[in-house]
């Protein structure tokens, strides 16, 4: 435990959203999960489902309910789904914070630290949540993006497998949580 360091998100575009998945991961890296993640930008409603699905699997998750109420009702769904991930995950999250006591592990992860020497040093836009989650975040103005998973099989949030390694476009209407496990 120590200091609650805040990561600042203000650009919601792809661009914003590489430069704030590096701050992240350096932060991850330096040893740190005292984190909340907190936002500048407008509060439009796709800022808003983008905001908690960044957060959704942070150790620690912050988010105006005031902002679910500027949703509508099926927005509203769509984020508490992204909520309930957050729920979902909490025993993992546990363990991975007495791991990175125990061993130094850090929490958030570029892939090439769990695959070195596999094609992902250069991976700027998508993140592990410990060696089992790969989070492919999408921007607030683009709703698809490429997604980039290592060998092996991998479920999406609705279940379906995707076997690796594969680059591949993936379109975010069919996918209702960037997260790959």
């Amino acid at each position: 435990s120590g200091t609650l360091f805040e990561i600042g998100y203000d650009d919601s575009t792809i661009e914003g959203v590489r430069d704030f998945v590096r701050r992240l991961l350096a932060f991850g890296l330096s040893g740190n999960v005292e984190c909340v993640v907190s936002f500048e930008t407008e509060t439009t409603k796709e800022n808003i489902l983008n905001r908690i699905q960044f957060q959704s699997l942070m150790p620690i998750m912050k988010f105006s309910v005031e902002e679910l109420e500027k949703l509508t009702a099926a927005e509203r769904k769509k984020a508490l789904e992204i909520i309930s991930q957050h729920r979902e995950h909490i025993s993992y999250i546990e363990t991975l914070l007495a791991e990175r006591t125990a061993k130094g592990d850090p929490i958030i992860r570029p892939l090439e630290y769990e695959y070195p020497r596999k094609g992902f040093s250069d991976c700027d836009d998508q993140f592990m949540i410990g060696n089992k989650i790969i989070i492919a975040p999408l921007s607030a103005d683009n709703r698809s993006r490429t997604l980039r998973l290592p060998r092996g099989n991998w479920f999406d949030a609705n279940g379906k497998k995707i076997k690796g390694p594969i680059v591949k476009t993936i379109n975010y209407d069919n996918y209702p949580f960037p997260l790959f496990k």
